[in-house]
């Protein structure tokens, strides 16, 4: 059993680069929150799903980080 090395709230979460850097950091021992837009919630659970096979632990967080009541919210 490893030791967490902190929370990594990753934004754009579902595809892309944000995808790239949340499984990066989960292989690298971080917990990882997933973020990005609600309409993508399918595609953040799959990176969720992703992590937890990877044996990371981690959340799915959606809201819009244009909306500075989402982004309290978020937080």
């Amino acid at each position: 059993m490893s030791i967490p090395k902190g929370v990594a709230l990753i934004t754009g979460a579902a595809q892309g680069i944000g995808r790239g850097i949340a499984l990066r950091l989960a292989t690298d021992g971080f917990d990882i929150a997933l973020n990005d837009v609600a309409t993508k919630h399918e595609q953040l659970a799959a990176v969720a799903t992703e992590i937890e096979r990877l044996g990371g632990k981690t959340c799915v967080v959606p809201a819009d980080v244009s909306e500075e009541d989402q982004v309290k919210q978020m937080i």
